[in-house]
């Protein structure tokens, strides 16, 4: 049991820090406020959003975008689909590495119900 816990923190370390390296990666070639917004809305990091910019997208009702969700996985496993037949692999080995990518943003997002939803379709309509 113990080896299963130790197991279950260095994934979970590694998994922070892969979102703190993209942040970072924002952070060093955007303004700030621009940073926030895109790790807002490619990994549900909405704490550094300054609160002017989340006044401004709750007024004009669009908080949605930054609720990680369907369309970004959807947009991800497109993306990566189209990208593995431009390089002709086989069906046999793009959908499960398409969905383990999947996963892997899953984990990177936070496990919010609507991307486990998201990526649970993906994988049944696969």
């Amino acid at each position: 049991m113990k080896h299963v816990v130790k197991e279950i923190f260095i994934i979970a370390l590694l998994i922070m820090t892969v979102v703190f390296i993209i942040g970072m990666i924002f952070y060093e070639y955007m303004p700030n406020s621009s940073a926030a917004l895109t790790s807002g809305i490619t990994l549900g990091d909405v704490l550094n959003i300054d609160p002017y910019i989340s006044y401004i997208l709750r007024a004009g009702g669009v908080t949605h975008i930054l609720s990680v969700s369907g369309i970004h996985v959807s947009v991800l496993i497109f993306a990566l689909t189209r990208l593995l037949q431009m390089f002709n692999v086989n069906k046999r080995y793009s959908i499960p590495a398409v969905l383990t990518l999947a996963v892997f943003y899953m984990l990177l997002t936070g496990l919010s119900s609507p991307m486990c939803r998201a990526v649970m379709m993906s994988a049944a309509a696969n």
